[in-house]
């Protein structure tokens, strides 16, 4: 592995850490929604832009036979974009905020809670955590897309990607998943819980989906 990529991987690293940092300022309540979402957002960007180079720089870990500019642009071409969500409260289950565009309704909703339900019964639940940190799904919903569902411990997550998403797109997406439910705990644990005083770390993706 080359400096440049291991430089690279460092940074994620440390970006990572001031991501958790700041969740830890917001929940102390030194930092408000906006500067949060703000200074979230521009790290996550950060990130994204350093995976592309990783990517871009490590032609051998592609698995398609092809020119590696060839091959560099038709990744990107068929690369998932995040189009909408859904974020759904566990305990009453409700929905709490949509981002984005999102064209799923309830009745193809309450299939996807059930087979993840079904899932989760099935597969051995130290394993899931250890492999996937959230019990997760992800199916392919006729005229929509690909839905990925991630449960935590507070809320429940419906991802709408264009295309199938990448091991490392649901990593992303557990990982902000993980610093919502940390930024926004005490509010979650609210009875009557709104989407007025949430921190938004979902944001990032849905925002830069639609630019694209």
């Amino acid at each position: 592995m080359s400096n440049e990529i291991q430089r690279a991987k460092a940074f994620i690293t440390e970006t990572r850490k001031k991501m958790e940092a700041l969740v830890e300022d917001f929940v102390e309540g030194k930092l408000n929604r906006e500067q949060f979402n703000t200074l979230y957002d521009r790290y996550q960007t950060q990130i994204n832009g350093v995976k592309s180079i990783i990517v871009a720089s490590e032609p051998e870990s592609w698995t398609e036979v092809l020119d590696d500019e060839e091959t560099f642009h038709i990744r990107q071409r068929l690369m998932a974009k995040a189009i909408g969500m859904m974020i759904f409260l566990n305990k009453p289950q409700k929905s709490i905020d949509t981002l984005g565009k999102v064209s799923l309704n309830q009745t193809q909703i309450e299939p996807l809670f059930k087979q993840l339900a079904e899932k989760k019964k099935s597969v051995n639940p130290t394993a899931t955590m250890q492999m996937f940190r959230f019990p997760q799904l992800v199916a392919e919903v006729k005229k929509i897309g690909w839905v990925f569902v991630v449960e935590g411990e507070l809320t429940t997550i419906v991802m709408i990607f264009s295309k199938e998403p990448t091991i490392d797109q649901k990593s992303t997406v557990m990982d902000l998943l993980k610093d919502f439910e940390r930024a926004n705990q005490s509010h979650l644990k609210q009875p009557n819980v709104t989407a007025d005083n949430l921190a938004m770390p979902f944001r990032v993706i849905i925002r830069r989906a639609s630019k694209s």
